[in-house]
């Protein structure tokens, strides 16, 4: 799973967590040269990514995981009615998200069942 968030403390604590679900974490990575990194060395089986990074959109990593058929979920503090049009169909889960929706979330996705 790759995860990308700029804010690391939080994404320390998620990705601990992920782990303690049994997953394996790509990351936590806070930009997009990184992210696009690890999605090309690694092949994830899905992304968690916030929308927003230091400024700059995660526009690019979803564009490089839909074109792998990758699926990837927006871990957010943007509703989805403030994304862009060509995002808004990925599932979308306002920060701060309790642990079971965002982990219920990351396994309908994975199953394919969003």
């Amino acid at each position: 799973m790759l995860l990308v968030d700029d804010q690391l403390v939080s994404a320390m604590g998620i990705a601990i967590l992920l782990e303690m679900e049994g997953c394996v974490v790509l990351g936590p990575v806070g930009n997009i040269g990184a992210a696009l990194s690890l999605i090309e060395e690694n092949a994830p089986d899905i992304g968690l990514l916030d929308y927003q990074l230091d400024g700059q959109t995660t526009e690019p990593i979803i564009a490089d995981l839909d074109a792998r058929n990758v699926p990837c979920v927006l871990l957010t503090g943007y509703s989805r009615e403030y994304l862009p049009e060509s995002i808004r169909d990925h599932p979308v889960i306002l920060k701060p998200a309790p642990h079971a929706k965002l982990i219920g979330m990351l396994q309908r996705n994975l199953r394919g069942t969003h």
